[in-house]
């Protein structure tokens, strides 16, 4: 004989508190769990929120499938806005994204500030060029079910002395548990060694995301497998970084000794070291824009190839002691950009000139004034002046525009107008 119950208790909250406010919508019981899901279906407030969240799911789903495709070529330090580089100087060479390593563990991490759908975007490609003592990199990723990079979520890969490497990989297949939820994080470890390797140089190409394997090797097929040496370049190898203004490369005598200092010393803190530049003949001249740190790290710009090294020179004034530019007037006098108004003055409180800004100008651009004879064409300027061949070279290549078709006022103060258009 059954027994049935008129009764039961439902101990909804386990203590005492008289400011709880419990609201039940339903009780049942039944014989099924299918006629226990039809009773929950039909609460009015489940329904609406189920439906709430379906179309939420729907709208989502619409916003991924018109998502373009999570993309990067490299082509110039300006190319990504997302990617953080560690471990090394990152310069753009040849036409790539180049990485120096200054650590044994150089990296490259991108963060979304939207994050891109896994189930979407399953194919990961990217396309890397490596000279390194070591022969595999790594790969992480995060997303927002698995926070943070992790041994779970990593990929090693072959590299190929000096060669470029395409890659591509099936993410869903290669991590059917973790390739989930949204991606937020990734990071490419280019070369993965346990050292620091002084003379690795890693070129990247590109790197995306993709909905099909074809869509992948379409976006692999794009790439460049030769050095653009026409474009401007930055090249890091001992003790300096040379930025090489395009154009200066010859790509079949290209050598990096030519652009680097290649003896480098030890300036002992010493702060009137800079770089020299030196002829086939033996002639020395200074680098107008260079700059020796107290180590004895030299920056400069290699606008034409030869022999690089640290030297010395200082010019002082006798009217700068005490003058709040003094330190900012050595830097430009030992550079030789600014040779004052006799041997020992600079006039610090003359106001500049168009001959002075133009010859300031032209020395920063390492004009050869051999090259000129001074002719300007102008009525008021001698052939015979400092800024005449500056002047010449000025006008041919309309950097600065005379103040009429016969008169160029070298002696007349220069204007911020002229100064900005030039």
């Amino acid at each position: 004989m059954e027994r049935h119950s008129r009764h039961f208790q439902i101990d909804v909250i386990n203590a005492a508190d008289k400011e709880a406010d419990i609201t039940i919508e339903r009780i049942g019981i039944f014989k099924t769990e299918k006629a226990a899901e039809a009773f929950a279906a039909n609460n009015p407030v489940i329904s609406a929120q189920k439906k709430a969240e379906a179309e939420a799911e729907k709208e989502k789903e619409a916003e991924y499938e018109k998502m373009d495709a999570p993309q990067w070529i490299f082509d110039s330090l300006e190319s990504v806005k997302e990617w953080k580089v560690g471990g090394a100087d990152s310069v753009y060479r040849f036409g790539y994204l180049c990485l120096i390593p200054s650590t044994w563990d150089p990296t490259l991490t991108f963060t979304f500030d939207t994050p891109f759908p896994s189930s979407h975007f399953k194919y990961f490609t990217f396309r890397l060029r490596a000279k390194s003592i070591f022969n595999a990199g790594a790969f992480f990723f995060s997303n927002t079910v698995h926070n943070g990079f992790s041994d779970k979520s990593h990929i090693t890969y072959s590299l190929k002395q000096g060669e470029w490497v395409d890659i591509i990989i099936n993410m869903e297949e290669k991590f059917p548990e973790r390739w989930v939820g949204e991606v937020n994080n990734i990071r490419l470890d280019p070369i993965n060694g346990s050292t620091l390797d002084e003379n690795a140089e890693i070129y990247l190409d590109r790197l995306g995301f993709f909905r099909t394997e074809e869509e992948a090797k379409k976006f692999l097929e794009g790439g460049r497998s030769e050095f653009d040496y026409s474009q401007a370049s930055v090249i890091i190898k001992q003790m300096s970084k040379t930025f090489v203004p395009a154009g200066t490369i010859d790509a079949e005598s290209f050598s990096e000794s030519q652009f680097i200092i290649n003896d480098p010393i030890d300036v002992g803190g010493k702060n009137d070291a800079v770089v020299m530049y030196v002829d086939q003949d033996g002639n020395e001249s200074i680098v107008p824009l260079s700059y020796v740190n107290g180590s004895g790290f030299a920056t400069f710009v290699g606008a034409k190839p030869g022999n690089y090294k640290i030297g010395y020179y200082t010019k002082n004034f006798v009217d700068t002691d005490g003058h709040w530019a003094k330190d900012y007037i050595k830097f430009v006098a030992d550079r030789k950009l600014f040779g004052g108004t006799s041997e020992t003055e600079f006039s610090p409180e003359v106001a500049m000139t168009r001959g002075m800004f133009i010859t300031v100008l032209g020395r920063m651009h390492g004009v050869d004034t051999s090259a000129y004879d001074g002719n300007t064409g102008f009525s008021d300027v001698s052939s015979t002046e400092y800024y005449a061949p500056y002047i010449q070279w000025a006008t041919e290549k309309a950097l600065m525009l005379p103040v009429t078709q016969t008169a160029f006022e070298p002696e007349s103060p220069i204007s911020r107008k002229d100064m900005a258009l030039a």
